[in-house]
C-alpha cells in the first residue's frame, strides 16, 4: 500500500476528531513513513513495516480521554420509529439499566467491605500482639505461661504482617479497576465505530 493510502485509512478512522489532531497525528505517522523511504525502502515496503492503520488509530483513540471519545460519536437525529421502539422496548431496557446499575453498587459495597474486613483484621491482631505482650509481662514469673504468651504476640506479629499484605495487594488491585472499567468501555466505542 502506498503512503497516501496508509494516511487516508488512518484519517478515515480519526475522523471525529479536531483536523487540527488528525493532522498532527497523520504528520507523525508520514514522518515515519519518510524515514523509512530515507532508508532506501519504498514505499510498499515502509507501509508494510509499520502496523496497520486500523491498529496505530484504535491506539491513538485508546489514548484519549471517555469523555472525548464518547462525543466523538456522531450525533443521530431519532425519528418517530426510534421513539417507538425507545417506548415498546422499555419493559427490557429498564431492568437491565437497573441490574447493571445494581451490579455496580454490589461491586462497590463487596470493595468496601472487603477492606473495612481486612482493616478490621489488623486492628484486631494489633490487639492480639497487645494482650498476648500483657499477658507475658504479667506473667513473666510463671515460665510456660510466659512463653506461650510471647510465641502468641510472635505469632500474631507474623499474622498482622500477613494482614498488612493482604490489605495493600486488595488496594493496588481495586485501585486499578476503574482503569480497567474505563480501557474496557473504550474499547467498546471504538469497536462501535469501525463497524458502522
Amino acid at each position: 500500500m502506498t503512503k497516501q493510502n496508509y494516511l487516508e485509512r488512518m484519517r478515515k478512522c480519526l475522523e471525529g476528531l479536531p483536523p487540527e489532531e488528525i493532522e498532527a497525528h497523520l504528520a507523525f505517522y508520514e514522518e515515519m513513513i519518510d524515514e523509512r523511504l530515507e532508508e532506501g525502502m519504498s514505499e510498499e515496503e515502509a507501509t508494510e513495516v509499520m502496523e496497520e492503520p486500523e491498529k496505530a488509530a484504535e491506539k491513538i483513540l485508546q489514548e484519549l480521554p471517555l469523555p472525548r471519545l464518547m462525543r466523538r460519536e456522531p450525533d443521530k437525529k431519532w425519528g418517530w420509529k426510534e421513539y417507538l421502539l425507545t417506548v415498546l422496548l422499555a419493559p427490557f431496557w429498564i431492568p437491565m439499566f437497573l441490574l447493571v446499575l445494581g451490579l455496580i453498587i454490589g461491586m462497590l459495597g463487596m470493595i468496601v467491605g472487603i477492606l473495612g474486613g481486612v482493616a478490621g483484621m489488623i486492628v484486631g491482631a494489633g490487639g492480639a500482639i497487645t494482650a498476648f505482650l500483657y499477658t507475658a509481662f504479667i506473667h513473666m514469673a510463671n515460665l510456660p505461661l510466659f512463653l506461650l504468651a510471647t510465641g502468641s504476640a510472635v505469632f500474631s506479629v507474623g499474622i498482622l504482617l500477613l494482614l498488612l499484605i493482604m490489605f495493600y495487594r486488595c488496594t493496588i488491585i481495586f485501585a486499578d479497576l476503574p482503569r480497567h472499567i474505563i480501557t474496557w468501555f473504550k474499547k467498546i466505542f471504538i469497536r462501535r465505530r469501525y463497524h458502522q
